[in-house]
């Protein structure tokens, strides 16, 4: 297995990981019935983190985040 996909199975498990949190996020604001901040965490991702911080979601630590993995992705033929 070479580096390439390695970082290929590591971004697509960030993000599953990070749909996974998206998902628990909108299920707790739905549970609350709070589904203006619902609407304002879909367009402000740092309202976002808020919230994810508030509801102690996505706590673990990450090497990459969203989409900085894919700068690896040019070396990789």
């Amino acid at each position: 297995i070479n580096m390439c996909v390695l970082l290929d199975m590591y971004e697509e498990r960030g993000e599953a990981r990070g749909i996974h949190e998206i998902n628990t996020l909108n299920l707790r604001l739905l549970d609350d019935n709070r589904l203006e901040d619902m609407q304002r965490a879909m367009v402000d991702t740092d309202y976002q983190k808020e919230l994810m911080k508030e509801y102690g979601i996505g706590k673990s630590a990450r090497h990459f985040e969203s989409g900085s993995a894919g700068q690896y992705g040019s070396y990789c033929f």
